[in-house]
């Protein structure tokens, strides 16, 4: 008897355990025909854990590999990443044939059950360096002889980043140069976050993603606000909505976010980018999704997969369009126009608010870029008499959503940081 495949994931505490639950019925709302089984560590409480194991196929308790490379973890910002070695215990699920791994902060749109069609190693360039795959999914083939020379090679040369990706990019050092089999298109390994080089094609594409991984520290999980591709945080919410929310036993961490605190509530989707959601499952988005979409039912959900259309050549477009955000609140956006668009019909109102939020999106883009240009990762922009915020809290700030577009971050002088950069 031929041994079944699996779709495996990690989950080393009761975050990650939330992210796993509502992975696992990610992948049962697609209808897989395969296995799902978890590897978790004694740092997932029993009452989580009672969750997972009535969720999941299969289970495995692992001990937990810390990379020991403080040095490495230090050097990304990520020291959390050292526990992350414990992903090389799913080469030890000799059970099965072929397996996916799927990180836990991943989130399963569309079926993709055509990957354990894949050799080992199979996965998706890195969007930070793209001669390195990401190891939030890969497809691998279960060996014990694989994952002792993993651990030999891991004690041996360690990690360039002190994590799982560094090591398995190191012993798996021939992926670039691997036919095509073994390079996954960015529809299967999506970043919900890092949208400045790809939103173009994104808007083209979108319709045919799979797989959305919420890289970063932010979870959607963790109290705290969305990525700026909100439409993926509003999928994950809706089957944490539907399925998770109420086993989450009570004494769960505070750190971890409840759904009727998730901000999005409170950010309109623009209709402007699509809810990339299954065409044929258009039932995933719950009624308050919907709502916030402009969209009274489901049945209309085929409206938010349209994408946006060339703006008719008839409508006047004012000359300077920046976007101010608010002090009053970090989710709603002033604009500064010109005059000569003093009368437009409501139409014309509706486009430009939607190219003042894209506006938006790319000056946080730009900013962002900005801030790295420097080789000590910091950026000196029109210094004022007073003592301003230093770099980390410029970063953190962008990434909450609130930058200082009146002061230090304005439009102005981040390009002209750009322009100094460059010359």
């Amino acid at each position: 008897m031929s041994k079944p495949n699996a779709w495996v994931t990690l989950a080393t505490n009761d975050g990650y355990a939330i992210g796993a639950l509502v992975l696992a019925h990610s992948l049962r709302k697609v209808a897989t025909a395969h296995k799902i089984h978890i590897i978790y560590t004694d740092g997932v409480t029993p009452n989580m854990l009672h969750q997972l194991q009535s969720t999941f196929d299969d289970s495995t308790l692992v001990d937990v590999l810390d990379s020991k490379d403080e040095a490495n973890l230090a050097l990304i910002q990520r020291p959390d990443l050292g526990v992350t070695f414990t992903k090389l215990h799913c080469w030890l699920l000799t059970q099965y044939a072929k397996c996916v791994f799927l990180d836990a902060d991943t989130l399963v749109i569309r079926n993709a059950d055509e990957l354990f069609e894949r050799p080992e190693i199979t996965a998706a360039p890195d969007m930070g360096w793209p001669d390195y795959f990401n190891s939030g999914v890969f497809v691998f083939e279960p060996s014990e002889e694989t994952y002792h020379k993993l651990v030999q090679f891991g004690l041996q040369y360690g990690s360039f980043d002190g994590g799982d990706q560094g090591l398995l990019n190191l012993f798996f050092s021939n992926w670039r140069e691997l036919d095509a089999r073994h390079r996954l298109p960015l529809i299967y390994n999506l970043c919900a976050s890092v949208v400045y080089t790809y939103m173009a094609a994104l808007k083209r594409h979108g319709d045919q993603v799979k797989i959305v991984h919420f890289l970063g520290a932010q979870k959607p999980w963790l109290k705290g606000g969305p990525t700026p591709l909100p439409a993926f945080w509003a999928l994950w919410f809706a089957i944490y909505d539907e399925k998770v929310r109420g086993t989450v036993p009570s004494d769960i961490n505070p750190a971890y976010i409840d759904s009727t605190e998730f901000p999005l509530r409170t950010i309109p989707l623009s209709s402007s980018f699509p809810i990339l959601v299954p065409f044929d499952k258009p039932e995933i988005i719950p009624s308050r999704v919907l709502a916030m979409s402009g969209l009274s039912s489901a049945s209309n959900a085929s409206r938010v997969l349209t994408p946006l259309s060339p703006p008719p050549s008839n409508v006047p477009i004012a000359k300077s369009t920046i976007p101010i955000i608010s002090t009053q609140s970090p989710h709603v956006y002033k604009t500064k126009s010109s005059s000569s668009v003093a009368k437009v019909d409501e139409s014309s109102k509706s486009l430009l608010s939607d190219t003042t939020k894209e506006i938006e999106s790319l000056t946080s883009t730009v900013a962002d870029l900005a801030i790295n240009l420097s080789a000590e990762s910091t950026l000196t922009i029109e210094k004022s008499s007073e003592e301003g915020p230093t770099s980390d809290e410029r970063r953190q700030a962008w990434e909450q959503g609130r930058p200082d577009y009146q002061g230090r971050d304005a439009f102005e002088n981040i390009m002209k940081a750009i322009e100094k950069s460059l010359s």
